[in-house]
């Protein structure tokens, strides 16, 4: 199913996202949710749309970098 869901996510990320824990380990059962950590910004409520679709939890942890520095 990660499989399916991943390419879905791709464009409301922008930064890099990282999948970590039970899917990332190759241990994930029927149960479990998808854990991404982004560094960037994502389009959460667009994400949570994709959760309910697939019927699995997802699970985000954004970093948002700010620079202080004026280009």
């Amino acid at each position: 199913m990660i499989r399916e869901i991943i390419p879905k996510l791709l464009p409301l990320i922008s930064g890099i996202g990282l999948v970590f824990g039970s899917y990332a380990k190759g241990a994930q059962n029927v149960k479990s949710d998808l854990d991404i950590f982004i560094a960037g910004q994502a389009e959460s409520n667009k994400i949570k749309e994709i959760s309910k679709a697939y019927k699995i939890g997802i699970n985000l942890i954004v970093y948002l970098l700010i620079s202080t520095n004026p280009l």
